[in-house]
């Protein structure tokens, strides 16, 4: 295994303060005390909130630089992945996630959160889309994978070290580069990874931005999605 480390930004003085994280939890979700501490080893200062807190008080919201979702089975998931909690997201807080992302608040979410807020109209992005009172229609969904299983193993990603991701920045650099291989490794465990779009304009939009995203070593399958454009699919 790699030698750890430093926890980058941790170590430094800092000039500024630390940015404010909520992590946002329900019934179902699980993973968040995880969450809450990894934002807290970044530097942040970290509140989990619950659902129906942020409801009843949504400008907490207002003064967040940091936004996560965790994982789990938010509802259970008793009419689909996410969909409940992403109903009333969308229900009682879209203008004030709207505003968030327009200010350039960083959102984070795993698994089941990443399911959320795909149903929720926050991706791939809200910034020239909707309104504060218009949901934007879904563009992007998460389908079964192909081969019909649940996967659950360790993915070899590459990083570009010119990318803009702020979620990915110096992970590389900080190892040495026999480590590195293993820094690398991301696990993934579901049953519903195949990402498709709704229309091909969506997904020439994506891949424009391909460059600025973390990727898997190996070369993504075409496969046909809602409008039979190829995207990328889990095997």
């Amino acid at each position: 295994m790699p030698a750890a480390a430093p926890v980058l930004g941790v170590s430094k003085p800092r000039s500024k303060p630390a940015a404010r994280a909520i992590v946002i939890r329900t019934a179902g979700t699980n993973c968040d005390t995880e969450m809450c501490e990894a934002f807290t080893l970044a530097g942040a200062s970290v509140e989990l909130i619950h659902l129906d807190k942020l409801i009843a008080q949504p400008d907490l919201l207002d003064a967040a630089g940091l936004l996560g979702f965790p994982g789990g089975f938010s509802y259970g998931d008793d009419i689909a992945s996410g969909r409940i909690l992403a109903v009333r997201l969308k229900q009682h807080l879209w203008p004030k996630l709207r505003a968030a992302a327009q200010r350039g608040c960083m959102m984070i979410a795993a698994c089941n959160g990443f399911q959320v807020i795909v149903q929720a109209g926050l991706l791939p992005g809200v910034a020239d889309v909707g309104s504060d009172t218009a949901v934007p229609p879904q563009e992007v969904s998460l389908q079964h994978n192909i081969g019909g299983r649940f996967i659950d193993t360790w993915l070899p990603m590459s990083y570009d070290v010119s990318s803009v991701c702020i979620w990915t920045s110096g992970i590389a650099e900080a190892y040495a580069a026999a480590d590195r291989p293993d820094v690398q490794l991301l696990p993934i465990a579901h049953g519903e990874g195949r990402f498709v779009t709704a229309s091909p304009a969506v997904l020439e939009r994506l891949r424009r931005s391909v460059e600025e995203r973390p990727r898997p070593h190996a070369p993504p399958r075409a496969v046909p999605a809602l409008d039979e454009a190829p995207l990328l699919d889990p095997p």
